[in-house]
């Protein structure tokens, strides 16, 4: 009798001041994607185990979250968004998920990704297009990354785009201790 084999799943959210966004990767697809107000994306992962064990789950899923690091003085919106980060680690062990997230600094991603720590959001998004054969056409959604470019009060937002960035990133490091990977490139 064979074993069920578990899938490791990520869920990444791009924190914000208000909004933050949050993806689901699987390594080979966007289950979901959303960009919600961030009282929203706390009751989404509090509420997450439990809809979890409703069904016959063959998931392992992880939380990473990227992380703020601050390199000089601050506005507001970042403390914010500091805030917001700490709410959602909160939010997740309280829905009794027992996987400790991670935070990852937005350098280590750019790095890992395109091996350039001072990348732009345009050369991240444009790798990610690269590697997933996906068009520049508005016309010809993508599987992968149809939909991730968003509008809110007129503004376009590329958080989704940053959050998939974060989970493939972590997906691709999955089989390595990406923790102790991580903490030698802060400490160097």
């Amino acid at each position: 009798m064979s074993s069920l084999q578990i899938k490791p799943v990520v869920l990444a959210i791009d924190p914000g001041s208000t909004h933050s966004a949050l993806i689901e990767w699987d390594g080979e697809r966007v289950r979901s994607k959303t960009l919600e107000a961030n009282q929203n994306i706390c009751n989404f992962l509090h509420s997450f185990n439990s809809r979890l064990s409703h069904h016959s789950s063959t998931s392992q899923h992880h939380l990473v979250i990227e992380q703020v690091k601050l390199y000089q003085t601050a506005d507001s919106n970042v403390h914010d968004t500091i805030l917001w980060t700490g709410r959602f680690i909160e939010s997740w062990y309280r829905g009794g998920n027992s996987f400790n997230p991670v935070l990852i600094p937005r350098a280590t991603i750019k790095a890992g990704l395109v091996h350039s720590a001072q990348a732009t959001d345009a050369q991240i998004n444009a790798y990610l297009k690269d590697r997933f054969g996906c068009s520049t056409s508005r016309k010809d959604p993508h599987p992968i990354t149809g939909g991730l470019s968003v509008t809110i009060d007129g503004k376009s937002k590329s958080d989704l785009w940053q959050a998939l960035a974060l989970a493939v990133y972590y997906f691709d490091n999955l089989n390595i201790s990406i923790p102790d990977k991580i903490q030698a490139k802060l400490d160097t």
